[in-house]
């Protein structure tokens, strides 16, 4: 019965934008956070283990300095990954 399953493991790819002015282009900064997120995406694409995934994060999560801004939801728990992805 799938409701008596654990539920998939997920993971969230952020990417730091600096504008929103309407039709404002992407600014400098912002064109590298979308390359690096698209080149860690390409990266992950290539193991779609999530044990892998999992690794990956727990790496990063050492490299990271913590911001305090996830987006996660109040209580949840994160882990930050290279790129802006989070466990």
């Amino acid at each position: 019965d799938i409701e008596r399953q654990p539920p998939p493991p997920a993971f969230v790819l952020c990417v730091r934008g600096e504008r929103f002015e309407l039709g404002a282009a992407l600014s400098p900064a912002a064109e590298t956070h979308v390359a690096a997120a698209f080149d860690l995406l390409k990266t992950l694409c290539r193991n779609l283990n999530p044990v892998h995934w999992a690794a990956l994060a727990q790496g990063a999560a050492a490299d990271m300095p913590s911001t305090g801004d996830t987006g996660a939801a109040q209580g949840e728990q994160t882990t930050p990954m290279k790129g802006g992805m989070y466990r």
